[in-house]
């Protein structure tokens, strides 16, 4: 019986992957990462005229069943355990503080200096409820427990506040880049690393897998892939 369903699920793999992608594909994507997204999207639709495309953003991971989307895109796990993912890419966050801030404020030395600062928290974000982890130097760990005077879900927000020099802000490097390369905001202990991260493509079992989400799923990993150095910071 193992045999005859695998052989099954051999057959419908090989379809979607030569039946040509049509009808709409709704995709959930998290909003720090819409900007890989987007231009993986429109080179879809070029390819493949018999598509439309709903994409749709939010800050948190969603029940992509229950709201029927097809794929979902995020760093976050999503509540549904069943779910196939296939990693696209990894990433590390990046400290990150104003000049104006850091005027006031005596830069930090270690991860244990960080609990006398003011730190701008994401709401989302697994990993201030659990402390921040470091690694040293010399390979060893290190948590810092962190609170600040913002929470905000909005990236221009947060953005706005740090160059204020309100905070310090924990990002991913996507997100500052720009405000790095200008000296608005200067990266802090960058010889301590913070725990590699996940982008993923979320999808029902992949038996299932139309051809229309698989070429999606495909284009997204060869894109990621052609344009790894946007999720690393400057100089890495």
């Amino acid at each position: 019986m193992q045999i005859l369903h695998d052989l099954e699920e051999a057959d419908e793999t090989a379809g979607a992957q030569q039946a040509a992608p049509r009808g709409q594909l709704r995709v959930h994507c998290q909003q720090g990462i819409v900007q890989f997204v987007a231009p993986v999207v429109v080179d879809f639709l070029t390819r493949y005229p018999e598509v439309s495309v709903d994409l749709r953003t939010s800050h948190a991971m969603i029940d992509m069943v229950e709201e029927g989307f097809d794929l979902a895109i995020s760093p976050f796990l999503p509540p549904d355990a069943t779910l196939v993912s296939r990693r696209l890419a990894t990433y590390s966050l990046i400290l990150c503080g104003a000049p104006a801030y850091l005027e006031r404020h005596p830069a930090p030395q270690s991860p244990a200096d960080l609990a006398c600062h003011n730190f701008l928290r994401y709401p989302y974000a697994p990993w201030f409820a659990e402390g921040l982890h470091f690694l040293d130097p010399s390979g060893n760990p290190a948590v810092a427990r962190v609170s600040g005077n913002l929470v905000a879900s909005s990236p221009d927000t947060m953005r706005a506040a740090v160059v204020a020099g309100i905070g310090l802000v924990m990002t991913p490097p996507f997100l500052v880049a720009d405000l790095l390369a200008s000296g608005a905001l200067m990266r802090l202990l960058p010889g301590y690393r913070t725990r590699e991260l996940e982008i993923n493509a979320f999808y029902p079992h992949r038996r299932h897998l139309s051809a229309k989400v698989r070429a999606f799923i495909d284009m997204l990993a060869t894109w990621f892939v052609e344009h790894e150095k946007r999720l690393r910071p400057s100089g890495s």
